[in-house]
């Protein structure tokens, strides 16, 4: 498999490309295949920059050091070079560089301590599940450590709200205390469960979140017993809706992460006399720090929870559904090319 970052100078038609395969020595000086009768496939995994090449033998593939060079018929990128496109180590001595946008992969698919996929055991070979098993899995992985992380950082937040909140009721300066605020509603209730990698006797992690409010633009599920594989979108699509508009709705959502869109920036802060801390006495009043401190601990762990809560669920959320939708593309738009209009051998 190989991956062009410049998306806009490949074709997705597989049919635009070929293929030469011949054996090399120790020195990678060509010489004749080791390995008779080979067949190739050529394949373009939709939109996403990757493609990938598929041979098959009917014996085994012997320990050698095979040259396999793939060209692109559709020409989509240009070279001003003086000399042609032949400017590169790998095209030295072989003129067709020069005249052919094209590439050469050296490879040894005989080789021992090899990785096996899945996709290749199957009867039928699926680009999508082979996309998924050598591009997505190591991403979708990462993307599930991430919710794990801020899952954890949202559960001590929380327990710092529930901390800060208990010195409301014990830090009184000349008889005044701070009674507590109403909690904003998309904190109200809200509760991180389950274990920590580190902490589970299993050693795997079961945080989950609960709670009643989605953040805007955000999404709530149960990533965890899922995959992209399996996908999320189909469970979280109003009926008659595609996830194309599901998700641009989503975006148009207001993003919610303003401190006084959420609730957070403006909560009264009211003594036990009825007066407003915040609005009502100088912050700089040295008698009431130890009320200003309390204040400040608990509305800057509201504001701590709620940007977390925010990445978690708009941001966190999302890139692993980027995920599924890059699966989806590549389910939908493969193409292949195969057999003798693809691949030329030299036995």
């Amino acid at each position: 498999m190989m991956h062009f970052d410049d998306r806009a100078k490949i074709s997705y038609d597989a049919s635009d490309y070929r293929a030469f395969l011949l054996g090399s020595d120790d020195n990678l000086k060509s010489e004749r295949l080791g390995t008779p009768g080979v067949t190739g496939s050529f394949y373009v995994f939709g939109a996403t920059g990757y493609v990938g090449v598929v041979l098959e033998a009917k014996q085994p593939f012997a320990p050698q050091v095979l040259n396999l060079t793939v060209r692109a018929n559709a020409e989509l990128s240009f070279s001003n070079s003086p000399t042609g496109r032949a400017n590169t180590e790998d095209s030295v001595g072989d003129e067709s560089f020069a005249k052919y946008d094209q590439w050469r992969v050296f490879l040894n698919p005989g080789a021992s301590r090899t990785t096996a996929i899945a996709a290749l055991e199957s009867a039928t070979f699926d680009p999508a599940s082979a996309y998924y098993e050598v591009v997505l899995k190591a991403q979708e992985d990462a993307a599930r450590s991430e919710l794990d992380d801020k899952l954890g950082e949202m559960r001590t937040n929380l327990t710092q709200i529930s901390s800060y909140s208990r010195d409301l009721a014990t830090t009184k300066v000349d008889g005044l205390f701070l009674r507590p605020p109403a909690v904003p509603a998309i904190i109200a209730g809200d509760h991180v469960i389950g274990e920590t990698k580190a902490e589970s006797k299993s050693g795997a992690a079961t945080l989950a979140l609960n709670t009643n409010q989605v953040v805007p633009g955000g999404f709530q599920f149960d990533w965890r017993s899922g995959n992209i594989g399996d996908g999320y979108l189909n469970q979280l699509m109003p009926k008659g809706q595609s996830y194309v508009e599901f998700l641009q709705n989503k975006a148009t959502e207001t993003s919610g992460t303003s401190s006084t869109s959420s609730g957070i920036g403006n909560i009264a802060w009211i003594l036990s006399n009825g007066k407003n801390l915040a609005a009502d006495y100088r912050t700089s009043d040295v008698t009431l720090r130890p009320l200003t401190t309390v204040m400040n601990n608990l509305s800057q762990a509201y504001q701590d929870y709620y940007t977390n809560k925010s990445t978690y669920q708009s941001d966190l959320l999302l890139d692993l559904l980027k995920l599924e939708v890059d699966l989806r593309d590549v389910r939908s738009n493969s193409t292949t090319n195969t057999g003798e209009a693809f691949l030329v051998t030299y036995d």
